[in-house]
């Protein structure tokens, strides 16, 4: 029973069972960006193998749980080594969770990342990501680095992490990070240039990143004539972003059925990549005088889109302002609460906690 995980080692280490010897053998195992591998047994205790939940079938709700080592989880395919020895292949439409065993180097990244340590939280997933061997983690460390870059407004950094994942995997797990505006913002020279340069790359995920970003630079014209063209691309995760970037320039002139027919598109598109959509939605609707609506659509944004920390703490804002504006501010509080406890690093968070203090009674 051998299992087959990447390493940076430059031999290929055979541990045979029950022999107590260890065969060493002078190959080199390309499995994932030239890295090496090792050959290992599969664990048998339940407690060191790594859990996967999915659907019985793609037709099914069913849950079903697997267990052995995970191999590699892409947007297309998960692999599963099981204690037999066989690699089992299961369509990524099915799996719901996976659970396996992180270092402890990932773990405290995490836990900074929670606190809103984000650039501490950084610099360990960086260091976590040299040190990892797995492929399907280091994509997960490197999604948790966008995360991380978005919450500090660093766009073209997180632009950048979001490319090395792409070029991992095409069709990534992660859609819901890719790291378009969602919102207007005053770029830097050198996030300019980065946007401009993803919007000539061959990837076309990676140039509706760049055409939205560029909608707030004097390139503006040309960015909405680019997505005029992606917005009909084979990939609708690529179609999706587009229109929802080509409702942002509408927004200021939109009327109450524009925006109705926005949220009839958003809700045929693929979930994964809603999140700026109905964002964009509670723009217009808030800007029709809909505040109630709004807030619906901002919620919507930042409850099924928390992964985005960065999208979802503006959401929050926004809903709590929309709610304010109808009086109910013990409502509105809430949100900014659940703001600044859960995104404490964000601006919005900031600006979250100084309407909080606005509504404290004056000293006595």
């Amino acid at each position: 029973m051998l299992a087959i995980a990447r390493t940076t080692a430059t031999k290929v280490s055979v541990d045979v069972k029950n022999t107590g010897k260890t065969l060493l053998l002078g190959v080199l195992c390309v499995v994932v960006a030239a890295a090496q591998c090792v050959a290992q047994e599969v664990p048998t205790s339940s407690d060191e193998l790594d859990r996967v939940t999915m659907t019985a079938s793609t037709s099914s709700d069913l849950l079903t749980t697997r267990t052995g080592r995970i191999v590699d989880y892409t947007g297309r395919l998960l692999k599963l080594q099981v204690p037999t020895g066989s690699v089992e292949e299961f369509p990524a439409a099915r799996v719901r969770s996976i659970s396996f065993t992180r270092s402890a180097l990932h773990r405290e990244a995490l836990a900074e990342l929670s606190a809103g340590n984000i650039e501490s939280a950084i610099d360990r997933l960086r260091q976590a990501r040299r040190d990892e061997s797995r492929a399907f983690v280091i994509r997960e460390i490197t999604a948790d680095m966008v995360r991380g870059h978005l919450e500090l407004e660093q766009w073209d950094r997180a632009g950048e992490e979001f490319r090395v994942l792409l070029a991992s995997d095409p069709e990534t797990i992660f859609a819901p990070l890719t790291p378009v505006a969602w919102k207007g913002a005053s770029l830097t020279a050198p996030q300019e240039a980065a946007a401009t340069q993803w919007s000539q790359s061959r990837d076309a995920l990676v140039r509706v990143m760049g055409a939205s970003w560029l909608l707030a630079t004097k390139q503006r014209a040309q960015a909405i004539e680019q997505l005029a063209s992606l917005s009909s691309d084979a990939d609708p995760r690529v179609a999706a972003l587009a229109w929802q970037q080509r409702w942002r320039t509408q927004v200021v002139t939109a009327k109450p059925e524009d925006v109705t027919r926005w949220k009839q598109q958003l809700i045929g598109m693929p979930r994964e990549v809603q999140g700026v959509g109905w964002y964009v939605v509670g723009e217009g609707l808030a800007r029709v005088g809909e505040s109630e609506q709004a807030a619906i659509a901002y919620l919507r944004a930042a409850l099924e889109h928390r992964e985005h920390a960065a999208l979802a703490a503006d959401a929050l804002l926004a809903a709590g302002k929309q709610l304010d504006k109808l009086g109910r501010l013990e409502q509105a509080k809430s949100l900014w609460k659940e703001l600044v406890t859960d995104f404490p690093a964000t601006a919005a968070a900031r600006e979250g906690q100084s309407r909080l203090d606005a509504t404290k009674p004056p000293p006595k």
